[in-house]
């Protein structure tokens, strides 16, 4: 099968589906998904694949969505935005990387307050806010978001987590 915004290819037991949409930082479109869907459908079908690999043509895996094209066309905004629910895994990864294999994020709370846009430099953030005791583990509160390179917080929220160390303020 021939698809416009992926190239899918078989080789070894292995199907390899690109994204192809590099000079989007291949953001999704409402075609994209259905090829997308049809394409794993085709190594799902076929008995020879045994692996399926999605990666992303160019310098970047995937950007999200391509609102403008999906959902804001008219409106004035540019085409692509990086999406929220991008950021917020973001700021789990910050979190999970300050506190090593023994602690653990227990709760994680963003909204969105701003777009941030492909090629903008984001800054994950957080400050310990409380800490205390409970059931013999060190809980700590903080405060965390992104910021761009605007100075503009797009996605502050909260977090809680357990850590076998106790924080200093």
């Amino acid at each position: 099968m021939n698809y416009d915004e992926l190239i899918y290819t078989k080789e070894d037991h292995i199907a390899t589906i690109t994204l192809n949409r590099p000079e989007r930082m291949n953001a999704l479109t409402w075609k994209t998904h259905t090829e997308l869907t049809q394409a794993i459908e085709q190594a799902k079908n076929d008995d020879e694949v045994r692996v399926v690999i999605i990666t992303g043509a160019g310098r970047g895996f995937c950007s999200g969505d391509d609102v403008g094209e999906m959902f804001l066309s008219g409106e004035g905004l540019p085409g692509c935005v990086i999406q929220g629910y991008f950021k917020c895994g973001m700021l789990g990864r910050m979190l999970t990387d300050w506190l090593g294999e023994r602690g653990t994020l227990k709760k994680i709370a963003v909204s969105y307050r701003g777009m941030d846009f492909p090629g903008d430099t984001l800054t994950c953030c957080g400050k310990v806010t409380n800490k205390y005791v409970q059931e013999d583990e060190n809980y700590i509160e903080l405060e965390i978001w992104t910021e761009n390179q605007r100075g503009e917080k797009t996605t502050p929220g909260t977090a809680v987590v357990t850590a076998p160390f106790s924080a200093r303020r």
